[in-house]
């Protein structure tokens, strides 16, 4: 799992990796930081929430104009939800990716169940 914007969710496939996004990587940001076309990035993108887990706020992001960037700290408690999507990813997308979210310096990744 990344403990960023995407939370990588390992598959059998392994041509692609599922990534769970619940920050601002949403498809429009996506298409433009992977170079995938929206259309088929929405047809592989689907609604999920990570049971056990509470979005946060921590640090400075001079991006942000100083505010913090998201990101998700485990709790174990049933009743903490984080609402995001999945993106099935090719591991080269998910590479690309990485230089936007700091991976692997501000996150690192983790694998999750949802």
């Amino acid at each position: 799992f990344q403990m960023k914007k995407a939370t990588q969710i390992q598959t059998k496939d392994v041509k692609s990796v599922n990534v769970f996004c619940y920050g601002s990587n949403g498809p429009q940001q996506l298409c433009g930081r992977i170079g995938a076309d929206y259309g088929h990035l929405i047809s592989r993108t689907f609604p999920a929430v990570a049971t056990g887990w509470r979005r946060g706020f921590k640090g400075y992001s001079q991006a942000w104009d100083g505010c913090s960037t998201a990101t998700m700290f485990e709790t174990g408690q049933q009743e903490d939800t984080v609402c995001g999507t999945v993106v099935r990813m090719t591991p080269e997308e998910v590479t690309s990716l990485d230089p936007f979210e700091g991976y692997p310096h501000k996150y690192y990744r983790k694998t999750i169940k949802l």
